[in-house]
């Protein structure tokens, strides 16, 4: 019987003479048949544990083992090589402190390792519900309001989210922590919660059955591409009204943010054969104004800021942000049904929003609204809101502001810490 050993010694000449040579670095010991005996083996000295998996006893450094071991690769000395789970872990530490981490499975992981099932009923029937909140000065702004529209989203959709609200917030703050740090220091982060029902194997809709399921709760972010809002302030908004409306509330009650946006889809298809640039402002049954796919719409009228009726629309947190600037400002805020008539005919329009908090409404159907520019009502209730939270909303969108360092988070802005 024959076995190989380290370290390194004499060749067996019957081996040499049979045309066989043993591995560079191994001696071949010989033991009679059916002896028993076995060749006594060289014990390693284990690496204490917590130690650093680099490091090496000095009489096993490269510089004093044989050619074959000075050309193995990196991580490997001998037989005392680092572990493939080791070097797989280091590997997986250095990617997520270079790129954005995701909350998914009930746990932060890198985003390139974030995978959703082909057979997800978010694809499958889009039965997805969500919300979105912003950064500013790397802090999530008014994450509160947005947490709890997101469960009640999920409990009139029937949809049980896995962790509480708690939970959710704390997550959130530590995937902001990270995040962040990948940004400029004048950007600032989209933080986004989806939720589907969880996987159906069978893919077969609604046929799928009843069965127990385990949903899939996401919290994701990017970088706010204010570059794409740009030409709002510069030139503001064109609305159209295209002809598909609002899918009623008697159907899916529009205070749920969701996903299943096909209509919305149509509706801005049918608005760029107008101008590639306008955004689709969709009317209900009985052709009152409701809202666009990301943003609710404010008229002012004779000093009166107008809102569609909730009915029709989602109760935006920037659409509350704004009625409560105006109670500040002295400024009536009212909700009644609103025609395009209305929206043609009004001194001012704008969009409230939670991306780019508000921006002016210039034309609706090609009409000028008033004289076609930016309202006098619209820049001082940005102005307020930008005090707020201690950024030139403005600014930062068209790239001219810039932050300083030295100044703390406004009152507007609320810690991390403080949002549990």
């Amino acid at each position: 019987m024959v076995y190989l050993q380290q370290p390194p010694g004499p060749e067996d000449p019957a081996l040499l003479r049979a045309g066989l040579r043993p591995p560079p670095g191994r001696r071949v010991v010989r033991c009679a048949q059916g002896s028993g005996q076995r060749p006594q083996r060289r014990r390693r000295s284990p690496l204490r544990r917590g130690s650093c998996p680099d490091l090496r006893p000095t009489d096993r450094s490269p510089a004093r083992l044989g050619r074959s071991a000075r050309n193995r690769p990196a991580g490997e000395v001998g037989r005392v090589s680092l572990p493939r789970r080791l070097l797989a872990e280091r590997r997986t530490a250095e990617t997520e402190m270079n790129e954005p981490v995701v909350y998914l499975g009930g746990k932060l992981q890198p985003a390139s390792a974030a995978h959703l099932s082909i057979f997800d009923f978010g694809i499958i029937l889009g039965a997805t519900v969500t919300d979105l909140l912003r950064t500013f000065r790397h802090r999530p702004y008014r994450m509160e309001e947005h947490v709890r529209r997101f469960y009640e989203s999920c409990k009139y959709a029937r949809i049980a989210v896995p962790i509480p609200p708690e939970e959710t917030t704390a997550r959130t703050c530590e995937l902001i922590a990270h995040n962040a740090s990948l940004v400029g220091p004048d950007d600032d982060l989209a933080v986004v919660y989806f939720i589907t029902p969880g996987e159906n194997p069978v893919y077969a809709g609604s046929a799928g059955g009843a069965r127990l399921r385990t949903p899939t709760f996401c919290i994701h972010s990017f970088p706010l591409p204010f570059e794409l809002w740009r030409r709002y302030f510069s030139e503001g908004v064109h609305l159209v009204t295209p002809s598909v409306r609002h899918v009623p509330p008697v159907c899916v009650d529009p205070k749920t943010k969701n996903r299943s946006r096909l209509h919305w889809w149509l509706a801005e298809q049918e608005a760029h054969l107008v101008e590639p640039d306008a955004v689709p402002l969709l009317l209900d049954l009985e052709g009152n104004l409701t809202e666009t796919a990301g943003a609710n719409l404010l008229l002012v009228k004779n000093g009166v800021v107008l809102s569609p009726t909730p009915r029709n629309i989602l109760l935006g947190v920037s659409r509350a942000v704004i009625r409560e600037i105006c109670g500040r400002l002295g400024v009536p805020f009212a909700e009644r049904d609103l025609q395009t008539h209305d929206a043609i005919t009004a001194d001012e329009a704008f969009l409230a929003t939670t991306p780019y908090c508000m921006a002016p409404v210039t034309r609706i159907n090609g009409v000028a609204v008033g004289d076609g520019l930016p309202g006098e009502l619209f820049y001082r209730i940005l102005s307020e809101w930008s005090k707020d939270v201690g950024v030139d909303i403005r600014g930062q969108v068209l790239g001219t502001w810039r932050r300083s360092p030295d100044a703390e988070a406004p009152p507007g802005v609320r810690p991390p810490d403080r949002l549990s």
